[in-house]
């Protein structure tokens, strides 16, 4: 039997129109205007933004490491062993996402509406496995900047983490699969970890530690089978602290395919987890959820509906029209 969801609205997928009850905005209201939750995000919120799949970034490390595999553990491990395709990989993400801060490619509605409620007291933390900079590009667009502001601190390290704690960073975004701008040398520790690398200089020369020269630094990426949970054990411990601190838990575009945060994160606080997901009834992640906290939609309908609903301008809800990675 289909379990099923609560259904806020319909949206179809040629633009036609939608279709909400009446109380839909009353639902939302009634979701996300408390304070103190924690907004948990995946994949599925940068997915129209042109930001390359799970799929195309197996179909990329294939091609890089010349592996016949589509196992995510035997293609983590042949860009672990390949120091070359690592440093083509991530060269290759930043180039199809566009990191450049000035590029014209823009963050969605969905990035500056997680924004507004962080800055509204909704959300009191922030955690993400993206590792793309949508969320960093929207930042001065919700406060009316000219530039990124230093007020958002990007957490993705026990390094990071200590930092943070230190200078009580109040807008700390923990991506907890790692930054793509940042290397690391495995033998360090503390701050002489990481070495930042500036995408529109870097010419793809050896990058040796500074410290442990015959040591080449690797892309501080996380990758699909390391998982957060052992890689940066500390950041993930923290958490978890917050998320038994927080009031509600909200996950959007995850589909349930990382063990470890369905088991460390999401069970254990299962009375408070709200889901952003199409239910299908066979997705382990719905056997956490009742169905009054399971929303039955994509993330990309999710927030092109909260933006019919919260935007007088319903052109202000930019979806599809980001430079897609094939046009690379």
């Amino acid at each position: 039997m289909t379990k099923r969801g609560i259904v806020i609205a319909r949206v179809d997928h040629d633009f036609g129109g939608i279709s909400a009850p009446a109380e839909a905005k009353e639902i939302v209201a009634s979701f996300f205007d408390e304070k103190n939750n924690m907004c948990f995000f995946r994949a599925g919120v940068s997915l129209h933004a042109g930001v390359p799949t799970g799929y195309h970034l197996k179909e990329a490390i294939r091609h890089l490491t010349n592996s016949g595999s589509s196992s995510w553990k035997d293609l983590s491990t042949a860009l672990r062993n390949n120091q070359a395709a690592f440093q083509k990989f991530r060269r290759w993400f930043l180039r199809v996402t566009d990191v450049d801060i000035t590029s014209a490619t823009r963050p969605l509605f969905a990035h500056e509406w997680i924004l507004k409620r962080w800055v509204a007291g909704n959300f009191s933390t922030v955690v993400t496995t993206n590792w793309d900079f949508l969320l960093e590009r929207a930042w001065p667009t919700v406060l009316h900047e000219t530039r990124p502001s230093e007020d958002l601190f990007v957490c993705s390290s026990a390094v990071d983490l200590d930092y943070a704690k230190k200078m009580a960073r109040k807008y700390t975004l923990y991506k907890i699969h790692g930054n793509p701008l940042y290397y690391t040398c495995p033998q360090c520790r503390g701050a002489t970890r990481f070495k930042y690398i500036d995408p529109t200089i870097d010419a793809g020369r050896p990058l040796l530690c500074s410290i442990h020269r015959a040591q080449l630094r690797d892309p501080a990426m996380i990758l699909p089978t390391e998982e957060v949970d052992s890689a940066e054990r500390q950041v993930w411990e923290h958490i978890r602290t917050m998320a038994r601190g927080a009031r509600r838990i909200f996950v959007i575009g995850y589909s349930g395919s990382d063990d470890y945060i369905r088991a460390d994160l999401m069970k254990p606080n299962k009375q408070k987890l709200y889901v952003v997901k199409p239910v299908s009834g066979e997705d382990p992640i719905e056997e956490l959820v009742s169905e009054e906290r399971l929303i039955d939609m994509t993330a990309w309908s999710f927030f092109f509906f909260l933006g019919i609903i919260e935007s007088d301008a319903q052109e202000r809800v930019q979806y599809g029209d980001g430079k897609k990675w094939w046009q690379e």
